[in-house]
């Protein structure tokens, strides 16, 4: 697996657009870019290699609009300099958050862009949940060219149906103390009405969204903490409304993006990785695409006010390049693509899906379902 790159420029949306890159009154393309426009919009220099530099977090406020870019990325890549390949988050991207985790169903309207955009583009699903529940709540268990990535990357499975997958070795050694990090847990939050523990597989996570008492949280961070404590092989993480448990090793979204590349043959310079995202995890996959595709965030308005609320002046910063408000948005930009790739205008698989993820890493281990 090749590393991710320690320092790369921003795609398209940090550097100003070249001169004479016009656009009409409504943010999109006023017609098709020249060259220089298109090698900017992929986040390219002229020479048409990615510019170098460290990575630079930004207030996502700053960030301009995917869906005003849309047309001019559109453009660049029927140009034939790249072809895109898709990696989503799930909840807060494919879908909005909700109280309960598990009525976070897909949508029929994104169901639908989103099996049009996988028969035409490489496109995984790379989650904190368990693989086998996210693929029940996704409901396309047999679609011959979707990819999953559940518990943060550590569980990852081709498109033939699910019945194949793959597992980082330390997870799987990890998973006894996982079930009793798990069992430990449940009886724990059991003291703290409205939070819940969702045991998926590879990592247990502990929602507090619905806690009753907020003034709780500090106490029910604590408990969770002694849990970390007292099992070995266990590292906590931050997310929306939720502590996460993992095994402790480094691997995470971005390593799981890197893996998907390399083991589908889609680390060429003729790709376009896109991800997008709306979670602290999702920063990972931001970093490890910067300057060699395009990071998006999904965030509103109401969310930078939240982080601000919270005691971040700024809001959350973040590797991202570009920003959608919302699952709405998603929809419309993935929408866009699968339109574009349908019609011919954006360059779409070059051969048929590999049936397996196994790919060329010795790090995972095949395990079952």
């Amino acid at each position: 697996m090749a590393p991710a790159p320690d320092a790369a420029g921003a795609p398209g949306a940090v550097a100003a657009a070249p001169s004479g890159a016009g656009e009409a009154s409504n943010g999109h393309a006023a017609g098709g870019p020249g060259r220089d426009e298109a090698v900017w919009a992929l986040g390219m220099e002229p020479s048409g290699r990615a510019p170098a530099g460290p990575v630079v977090k930004k207030n996502p406020m700053q960030l301009p609009p995917a869906l005003d870019r849309v047309d001019t990325l559109q453009a660049a890549l029927e140009s034939g300099l790249r072809r895109p390949v898709f990696f989503l988050d799930y909840d807060g991207t494919l879908t909005p958050i909700v109280k309960d985790p598990d009525a976070a169903l897909l949508s029929t309207e994104m169901r639908k862009v989103l099996t049009e955009l996988a028969t035409l583009f490489p496109t995984a699903i790379v989650s904190g949940r368990g693989r086998v529940k996210l693929q029940s709540l996704i409901g396309l268990h047999d679609h011959q060219g979707l990819y999953y990535a559940g518990s943060h990357g550590f569980d990852i499975s081709g498109p033939m149906g699910g019945d194949e997958s793959l597992r980082r070795k330390e997870a799987s050694e990890t998973l006894p103390v996982l079930k009793r990090a798990s069992s430990q847990l449940v009886a724990t939050v059991a003291d703290f009405s409205g939070s819940q523990v969702e045991d998926n597989e590879l990592a247990v996570s502990v929602h507090y969204r619905n806690l009753v008492d907020k003034e709780q949280l500090p106490a029910l961070e604590s408990c969770v903490d002694t849990v970390v404590n007292d099992l070995p092989g266990l590292s906590k993480h931050h997310g929306k409304c939720v502590f996460e448990l993992r095994p402790e090793t480094d691997w995470h979204k971005g390593k799981a993006v890197e893996y998907l590349l390399d083991a589908l043959g889609l680390g060429g310079p003729d790709v376009l990785p896109i991800y997008i995202g709306d979670d602290v995890s999702d920063e990972d996959a931001f970093k490890a695409l910067y300057g060699r595709g395009l990071g998006i965030i999904v965030m509103s308005d109401a969310d930078v006010a939240e982080y601000r609320a919270k005691g971040h002046p700024d809001g959350r910063h973040t590797a991202a390049t570009m920003r959608l408000c919302n699952t709405d948005d998603v929809r419309g930009f993935l929408g866009s693509f699968a339109a574009a790739g349908r019609e011919g205008r954006c360059k779409g698989r070059s051969t048929p899906p590999p049936a397996s993820v196994a790919g060329r890493a010795v790090t995972v281990e095949s395990g079952g379902t």
